[in-house]
């Protein structure tokens, strides 16, 4: 038999529809942290998506990875993966897995430089393999070792490996000068030429307590720093390198800095940085109040965004100034104000918690909060305090009346680690915290719930009506089940003590005896017995939305799944069949007993030639997952 996903409740305790939804999240953090602790959990993204290669993917959760093919699916189990026995799979008749990789620690960052991946983790290794790696499990083709990394005999994309003593907080590579910054949760950061070298200690670097030394006869190491806090972004502005500190300070140096120790050259101080005399890397500098969560630049309006772990972001034109108060800013509790004479400050905003990332798609601006709350914004929104003209309530934002920034918002009730757009695909991925990824059609649409989803149960669906919602993949994974095809026993579902007059033909078809009558999408959130709704369309979407799903023309279940038949009675009522492991059908007509006879006597061979009744829409046939046993199919019903 084969392996096959089906989905268990999760207990995440997401329960309200979330254009209603009122979850505030985790609360917002204060200024400037005293553990480093703390500090470091802010950045942590527990779920994204990076896109490197055209037709594939990589989906990181935690300590593990998965290469996609181009974007996966649609629907629940979007990308048809399921744990089998702690190791991922992929679902039986699909093919959007292409391989997975799980590693001792967190990983912290994937980039992919001149044709390698290097991939960083919380444990101070890194790997870095050619291209994107190979297929199936361990698709690197590694061991991990205590220092770091070894290939397995006969793969060649191992290409090297690098052990610190911190964590590896960031790597960031400057095209233009073709050097890569790696930057640790101890404050040091080293830069070398490329991406190093290879085998192991692949930057040929010893460290020291507060840098790095060369090795001798190698040269990929150009420099190095030691910050008194840990770095927390770092980009290349305008030709300027930015680099954003834990504690709230932030440094501008000209290029990429020089070599050596102390590439800045610089002296940390309680305004930021001074230059040493002699060296003109620094240009400017700048010091929060609060920890520096992201710091993003849009090209397409020259404006830089600085959002900061109180909920308070900046706009500044370009890439501000130089000097001590680069952006030429006074804080506020709630913003900024500009010095007078100076023009960098363009606006402000305040949230209610810390922003946790900052998009520029398709011509809008995407806000994502720690509270699970999203913004979207026509450009870059305005000009002065409230810079996107909205109010924050329970659902996301409003717009002020005479504005036009605010195109729509949404709460999806659990912080948001990460979106990404993959423009192949003219889809949205949209990383929940510990829960999972939401594919969304292009950038949504519009107002509150702007991808006219719901959540229940901690899985999500699309809004009947709107075709934004693409599909959902849940992680942690769902664990996999063998699907059998049950016989025909009606004794099983016939009686008063049977349950007779509690399930119906969907219980039956299913083989999933709930005690409740079940309804098609009753169990995702998404259902109704009202006439306007029996009709073959919606029955069908409200199915789909349980994770039953449609078998086109001409094709088989796949992974032993029974075969169901929907069938409707138009603005009156929908019935299922059910084909047993004998090949031919049952059902069972609402309260009535469970037979595998038509109405007019005959065994069912074909239900789309048997006599139905008042069923004369055949709507398609469905696959469902079951076990052999009665009642005790997969599929999650209510």
């Amino acid at each position: 038999m084969e392996n096959k996903i089906k989905f268990k409740s999760f207990g995440w305790g997401l329960s309200a529809l979330l254009f209603i939804a009122g979850c505030e999240g985790e609360p917002s953090p204060d200024g400037v942290f005293g553990e480093k602790e703390q500090a470091l959990q802010l950045w942590n993204k527990s779920v994204a998506v990076y896109k490197f290669k055209p037709g594939e993917m990589f989906l990181v959760s935690g300590n593990r990875m998965v290469k996609i093919r181009n974007a996966g699916g649609t629907g629940q189990n979007a990308f048809a993966l399921c744990d089998f026995s702690g190791e991922i799979t992929s679902v039986e008749g699909y093919d959007y897995y292409l391989g997975d990789q799980a590693f001792a620690a967190k990983i912290t960052d994937v980039d992919y430089i001149g044709g390698q991946t290097l991939i960083a983790l919380a444990s101070g290794k890194m790997l870095k393999v050619v291209g994107t790696g190979g297929t199936g499990h361990n698709m690197f083709a590694v061991t991990e070792t205590s220092s770091g990394f070894q290939t397995v005999p006969g793969y060649s994309y191992f290409v090297g490996a690098q052990k610190f003593g911190a964590g590896v907080r960031d790597v960031s590579y400057a095209q233009a000068h073709n050097v890569t910054f790696i930057s640790l949760t101890d404050g040091r950061m080293l830069k070398v030429t490329g991406t190093g070298g290879s085998g192991q200690n692949m930057f040929a670097v010893t460290e020291t307590a507060t840098g790095f030394e060369t090795v001798p006869g190698y040269n990929y190491r150009l420099g190095d720093q030691h910050f008194s806090s840990f770095v927390t972004d770092v980009d290349f502005i305008g030709g300027y390198t930015f680099v954003s500190l834990a504690n709230g300070k932030m440094l501008k140096s000209n290029g990429v800095g020089g070599t050596g120790h102390n590439m800045f050259a610089i002296t940390e101080n309680a305004s930021g940085f001074a230059g040493i005399p002699g060296y003109n890397y620094r240009v400017g500098t700048q010091v929060f109040s609060a920890y520096i969560v992201d710091v993003t630049y849009i090209p397409a309006h020259n404006v830089t965004f600085i959002s900061l772990a109180d909920g308070r972001m900046l706009k500044v034109n370009g890439a501000g100034g130089s000097g001590y108060n680069m952006f030429a800013v006074t804080e506020t509790p709630t913003g900024f104000e500009s010095v007078p004479g100076y023009a960098y400050r363009l606006g402000d905003q305040y949230f209610s918690t810390y922003v946790t990332d900052l998009d520029y798609v398709g011509g809008y601006t995407f806000v994502s909060l720690a509270n699970g709350k999203m913004l979207k914004s026509n450009g870059t929104g305005g000009a002065g305090h409230n810079l996107f003209a909205v109010t924050e309530n329970a659902s996301g934002f409003a717009g002020v009346p005479g504005y036009n920034y605010r195109v729509g918002a949404q709460n999806l009730g659990v912080k948001v680690d990460d979106v990404t757009y993959i423009a192949e695909q003219n889809a949205l991925f949209v990383s929940l915290a510990g829960t999972g990824v939401l594919k969304i059609q292009g950038t949504g649409g519009s107002g509150y719930n702007m991808f006219a989803v719901t959540e229940i149960g901690g899985l999500f669906t699309g809004l009947p009506g709107y075709n934004y919602y693409l599909g959902y993949q849940d992680f942690p994974l769902a664990d996999c089940y063998n699907c059998s095809i049950p016989p025909y026993d009606p004794g099983y579902w016939n009686g008063w003590f049977s349950g007779q007059k509690k399930n119906n033909c969907y219980n039956y078809a299913n083989n999933v005896k709930t005690n409740t009558f079940a309804q098609p999408g009753r169990a995702s959130g998404t259902f109704c017995t009202f006439s306007s709704c029996m009709n073959a369309a919606t029955i069908s979407l409200y199915s789909q939305n349980d994770g039953i799903e449609p078998l086109p023309p001409g094709q088989e279940c796949g992974g032993n799944e029974d075969l169901l038949a929907l069938v409707i009675a138009p603005g009156i009522d929908y019935h299922w069949y059910r084909q047993d492991s004998n090949g031919m059908w049952s059902h069972k007509p609402g309260q009535t007993k469970a037979t595998n006879v038509d109405n007019s006597g005959n065994t069912i061979g074909n239900p789309e030639t048997a006599d139905r009744g008042i069923y004369t829409v055949f709507a398609g046939y469905f696959c469902s997952c079951s076990d052999e046993e009665q009642g005790q199919g997969h599929e999650i019903i209510e």
